[in-house]
């Protein structure tokens, strides 16, 4: 739906550094968290904005794929194995 371009810049690092409200290092685009050691999502090519309690919207540029996923309880941590796995066979099967 975008030029390639377009995405190319958006997904250009803009700054990589501790996140206020979660206190870890992340690397952020034009309005988008880039992959990163904390949020790899699915992989070097991927961005995504990732909201309290493991909600998020993620997309691959690579495999030109995208999901979001919201959910019925609030987690209260970083880790998210819903989203890593839904993800993963997202990614595989495009």
């Amino acid at each position: 739906m975008l030029d390639e371009a377009i995405v190319r810049e958006a997904l250009r690092e803009q700054r990589h550094q501790p996140d206020a409200f979660m206190g870890v290092p992340v690397r952020m685009g034009l309005g988008f968290m880039l992959h990163n050691e904390i949020f790899r999502f699915s992989g070097p090519s991927s961005f995504a904005q990732p909201g309290l309690g493991g909600v998020a919207g993620v997309g691959d540029a690579q495999a030109r794929a995208g999901v979001g996923i919201t959910c019925n309880r609030l987690a209260g941590d970083l880790e998210t194995p819903l989203l890593d796995r839904v993800l993963q066979i997202v990614v595989q099967n495009v």
